[in-house]
C-alpha cells in the first residue's frame, strides 16, 4: 500500500511540474546532429519568448554519435540525434522523443537552373561518370559533388533507399565536407556544386540553395508528410531516463501547435 501510494504521489508531483510555468533559472542543455541545429534553434527562440526565464544551451553540433555520447555521460541534459536509437543504445538507458520529419535533398546552388534529376544520375554524378550539368539537362558547368562521411545520416539513408548508392564508390573528386554547416556554405557560395543535405537546412539558408526534386519527386511538405518522397529522415530528442520536467516542458512545446508551427516554417513535418 505504502509503495502504490509513492508511486501515485510522484505521478501527480510530475503532472503539477509540467502544468506548472517554468521557474526563472532553469538550464537546459543540448547539443548533438549537426542537421538538426538550425531547427532546434529556432524551436528553443521561440520556447524563450513563452519561457523568458528558461536558458537554453544549445551546442554548435557535435554529431549525432556524440550528441548520445554526451547524453550518456552526463555533459548534456538532451542529446540531438537524426536517426532511431540502436537497441544498445536504448540497453545503456537512452529514451527518444521524435519531434520532426525531414527530407534528405540532393541540393544545387540557387541560380542552377536545373530542376531535378534521377537515381541513375546521382550515382553518374558521384562516380564521376556525369562531369557536366550539361549532361543532366542543366547548364555547360562543371560538377563539383560534395559529400559527408558515410556514417552520417543523409548518406545512411541514400544508401538505404537508392540502389545504386548502396555498394558506390565516390570518385577521387568528391569533396567530403565533415559538418552539415560547412555543406550548406559550399552549396550556397559555389555554383557548380551538387551535395547531400536535408530540408531544414535549406530552409535556414533562405533560398540561396534549392533541393532538387529526384525522380520528379520534389521533396515538399506535402509529398514528404504522404511518404511518396523516397528519402526520409527522423529527428529525435533523447535523455538519459525519462526526461526531466524541464525538458518534458520544452518537448511539450515542441509537440503543440506553436511548435508545429515553427517545425513547418523551416521545411519539416511535424510529428504529432
Amino acid at each position: 500500500m505504502g509503495r502504490s501510494m509513492f508511486g501515485i504521489t510522484a505521478a501527480l508531483a510530475l503532472a503539477i511540474a509540467l502544468t506548472a510555468p517554468a521557474s526563472a533559472g532553469e538550464k537546459l542543455t543540448m547539443d548533438g546532429s549537426t542537421g538538426m541545429i538550425p531547427l532546434v534553434s529556432e524551436l528553443a527562440k521561440a520556447y524563450q519568448r513563452k519561457q523568458p526565464g528558461v536558458e537554453i544551451g544549445l551546442g554548435k553540433g557535435i554529431e549525432s554519435i556524440g550528441g548520445i555520447r554526451s547524453t550518456i555521460e552526463g555533459k548534456i541534459d538532451a542529446g540531438l540525434v537524426s536517426r532511431p536509437l540502436k537497441p544498445e543504445e536504448k540497453g545503456a538507458g537512452l529514451k527518444e522523443v521524435e519531434i520532426a520529419r525531414v527530407g534528405t535533398v540532393f541540393a544545387a546552388h540557387a541560380e542552377n537552373p536545373i530542376a531535378g534529376i534521377t537515381e541513375q544520375q546521382a550515382c553518374d554524378i558521384y562516380t564521376g561518370k556525369v562531369k557536366n550539368w550539361k549532361e543532366v539537362g542543366g547548364p555547360d558547368l562543371a560538377i563539383l559533388p560534395l559529400s559527408r562521411p558515410p556514417q552520417e545520416a543523409d548518406p545512411t539513408v541514400i544508401r538505404d533507399k537508392i540502389a545504386c548508392f548502396k555498394e558506390l564508390r565516390e570518385a577521387e573528386g568528391v569533396l567530403v565536407l565533415l559538418k552539415s554547416g560547412d555543406m550548406s556554405n559550399a552549396l550556397a557560395s559555389r555554383a557548380g556544386t551538387i551535395g547531400m543535405t536535408n530540408t531544414t537546412a535549406l530552409g535556414a539558408l533562405k533560398g540561396k540553395v534549392k533541393a532538387l526534386a529526384l525522380g520528379g519527386v520534389a521533396p515538399t511538405q506535402e509529398n514528404l508528410g504522404k511518404g511518396t518522397y523516397p528519402l526520409i529522415r527522423r529527428f529525435f530528442i533523447v535523455t538519459k531516463g525519462n526526461p526531466s520536467p524541464t525538458i518534458a516542458r520544452f518537448l511539450e512545446f515542441v509537440r503543440s501547435a506553436d511548435g508545429a508551427k515553427v517545425v513547418t516554417e523551416l521545411n519539416a513535418v511535424p510529428v504529432k
